[in-house]
């Protein structure tokens, strides 16, 4: 190991920078030569105001100038290849930076850089990757290169200053929460080349006064909203949080074109009332519509194969419920606490009841089986005085060895054909 003058380490060959002292002042020039700055060689540095890369650096590793909380300048040459993530983490003084042509992606890298006012993308920028300007709450504005696929998750997570971002017709996905938190943002174009969109990408951001979409995805509607709601016609997927805490929402119409709804889509909408799923729709995901405390009434089509954990967890006001006939597990909490819900048909397709399927439906006095469950696990009816269950006839002792009734064994009675 060798050390400089000012007590910085180098591997013996003086190709790798090692480690910089954390009471380190001022500014510091890496000599030329060194190829690679080391994971977490200058993090913590508090001290240190600015640093002059080479052009021999090809690597600039993990965290390596994290929490450089008075590092103001920094340059990056054309012969870095690689910054490993976080490397500029922290840099709270830093206000601009010009990311050079030779980087095709960046992750972590200038998160929490609270002064960052402006930052120069390379058109050479294929990824814009998870948390990589998170919390660059002076950040402004961005212009994306239309050489960018993706936009990874948090990319742009709490930049509360940023006003005005341009997403080129090259971005094929925006991943979760990317601008969740960015409360300056008043208009955004989402390009149809766009066919995914992460949960919770817009919320936060209360700038925002227009629903956000686009030809495939419907991604935002303001919480602010009120009344009925039509998702125009064409749209794909419904994004997880969409519609997350409209509580002014009353009726929405979901078009046929749509064919997934997502994770919590409409979570705590609790003035919704109505609503029609259509028989295009083949996946609802786990909390779409929890807490969806005015819901009266659910169909869930046939189109339907995979119903979420939760989905209609506490949704309260629920009396109707008809699942649809091609679900084959009822997960966990799918719909605990509906506690309106009075008599219930499982359908035939069911073999498999999770736990806490229906806990606290305290309102729910009888339940008719299929022949085709194998499996009700224990507690899916915990909290529920359930006065009629019905199964096939032959079948008393099967489902009174089940786990999840054995406590209503008493109450089981045999039907010939039970309805579905």
């Amino acid at each position: 190991m060798y050390k400089d003058e000012y007590g910085v380490e180098y591997s013996d060959d003086k190709k790798t920078l090692v480690k910089c002292p954390k009471d380190f002042l001022c500014e510091y020039a890496i000599p030329d030569g060194v190829t690679e700055i080391a994971n977490f060689a200058f993090s913590g540095c508090a001290g240190l105001t600015s640093v002059i890369i080479p052009n021999s650096v090809t690597t600039i590793g993990k965290q390596a100038f994290d929490g450089c909380s008075s590092l103001s300048s920094v340059s990056i040459p054309d012969s870095v290849t690689k910054i490993k993530t976080a490397a500029f983490s922290g840099c709270s003084a830093l206000t601009s930076v010009s990311i050079p042509d030779s980087i095709t992606s960046i992750k972590h890298i200038f998160s929490n850089c609270l002064g960052l006012t402006s930052i120069t993308l390379p058109n050479t920028i294929k990824s814009i990757g998870e948390s990589a300007f998170l919390n660059c709450k002076s950040l402004t504005s961005v212009i994306i290169p239309n050489s960018v696929t993706k936009i990874g998750s948090g990319a742009f997570y709490g930049c509360s200053g940023l006003t005005s971002i341009t997403i080129p017709d090259s971005v094929k996905s925006i991943g979760a929460e990317v601008f969740e938190g960015c409360s300056s943002l008043t208009s955004i174009d989402i390009p149809d080349s766009v066919k995914s969109i992460g949960d919770r990408a817009f919320y936060g951001c209360s700038g925002l006064t227009s629903p956000i979409y686009n030809a495939h995805v419907f991604a935002y509607l303001p919480n602010t909203y009120s009344g009925a709601y039509t998702i125009p016609d064409g749209i794909k997927s419904i994004s997880g949080c969409a519609f997350y805490e409209c509580s002014g929402l009353t009726s929405l119409n979901i078009p046929n074109s749509v064919k997934s709804i997502e994770h919590a889509a409409f979570y705590g909408c609790e003035g919704l009332t109505t609503l029609t799923i259509p028989d295009s729709v083949t996946n609802i995901e786990s909390f779409t519509f929890a807490y969806c405390s005015s819901l009266i009434s659910v169909i869930i089509p046939d189109s339907v194969l995979e119903l979420g954990k939760s989905a209609f967890y506490c949704c309260i006001s629920l009396k109707s419920l008809t699942i649809s006939n091609s679900i084959k597990i009822i997960e966990p909490f799918t719909f605990a606490a509906c506690r309106s819900l009075t008599s219930l048909t499982i359908p035939d397709s069911v073999t498999y009841i999770g736990y806490d399927a229906f806990f606290r439906c305290d309102n729910l006095t009888s339940v008719t089986f299929p022949d085709s469950i194998k499996d009700i696990c224990g507690g899916a009816f915990d909290n529920v005085k359930l006065k009629d269950v019905f199964v096939p006839a032959g079948q008393k002792s099967r489902f009174s060895n089940m786990a999840g009734l054995k406590d209503f064994a008493d109450i089981i009675q045999e039907v010939e054909t039970p309805s579905n």
